[in-house]
């Protein structure tokens, strides 16, 4: 069986900071975040998929067919992007993940490239390939192994997930970590405010 790579927008978050939903915000171009980051994926020839909940369905129907939504399922105690990445791998069992929050708009598409190189020369050898830029690992914008994410959804079903932070789950994770230095801090940054871009 093929495990081949699919993209996975995340838009599922409550938006509390931004006072909005994030997904569905216009860029100058007239193009939504969440649709400017699956074009950025879809450009690499990944099948791209949007992470979101129960509550955006009905907006995001009007902008986006509906083939493309992983609605969140509820997960005792399970919030956010790990909730958004076990809904995907119950759906799309042998398959991995590159993902991407529909707020890093300005993702460069080389640290795409570079990801997708190093994940297909360690794929054997990882489970998942995450960049770190500043020092920090940056989980949300990595990619996650059928493998890594069977894992995950295994550590959660016999409740040994204690502390629920993408960083947290990662580092159990065997990582390939690639750094980025600071002309790509632009990529890494999320548009969380209304003032933001």
């Amino acid at each position: 069986m093929k495990h081949s790579i699919i993209g996975l927008v995340l838009c599922g978050g409550m938006s509390t900071r931004m006072g909005h939903d994030k997904g569905s915000k216009l860029l100058p171009n007239g193009k939504r975040w969440v649709e400017h980051v699956i074009d950025l994926l879809t450009s690499k020839g990944l099948e791209v998929f949007v992470s979101i909940n129960t509550d955006q369905v009905n907006e995001y129907t009007t902008f986006l067919n509906s083939d493309r939504f992983i609605v969140d399922i509820p997960l005792r105690d399970i919030n956010g992007p790990l909730r958004g990445l076990i809904s995907t791998h119950r759906k799309h069992k042998h398959q991995s993940v590159f993902v991407i929050p529909c707020d890093m708009i300005d993702f460069s598409e080389e640290v795409i490239d570079r990801l997708l190189v190093e994940f297909n020369k360690y794929t054997n050898l990882v489970d998942i390939v995450v960049p770190t830029n500043q020092g920090f690992i940056q989980p949300l914008t990595s990619i996650y192994s059928y493998k890594a994410l069977k894992q995950i959804d295994t550590w959660f079903r016999e409740g040994e997930i204690k502390n629920k932070s993408m960083m947290h789950v990662v580092k159990r994770l065997k990582a390939k970590e690639l750094v980025f230095d600071e002309q790509f801090d632009s990529s890494f940054q999320n548009f969380n405010h209304p003032e933001g871009n």
